[in-house]
């Protein structure tokens, strides 16, 4: 028997969250604070620094986190209405 392991919407919105957005803000804040101690940018030029470098993050993390809900047997449209809702998509 192939064990179906059911996931709830809280377990998904709290993975996603913490494999997504909690990485994702620390990596725009710590770039801004450093590029605007170390490089002299201001924070604000810092800020969009780590955005562009956070999205790069984005892009990847959100693969990983649709790879890992798909192969816990979360149904697509589900996996999509919960992202959608949550901001994560």
């Amino acid at each position: 028997m192939k064990n179906i392991e059911n996931i709830s919407t809280l377990r998904l919105i709290l993975i996603g969250y913490l494999w997504i957005n909690i990485p994702l803000l620390l990596i725009i804040f710590c770039i801004a604070y450093i590029s605007s101690s170390i490089f002299n940018l201001t924070f604000r030029e810092g800020v969009i620094v780590g955005v562009v470098i956070g999205w790069i993050y984005w892009h990847y993390s959100i693969k990983f986190w649709i790879l890992w809900a798909l192969k816990s047997n979360v149904k697509s449209e589900r996996l999509l209405s919960v992202g959608r809702s949550c901001l994560l998509l």
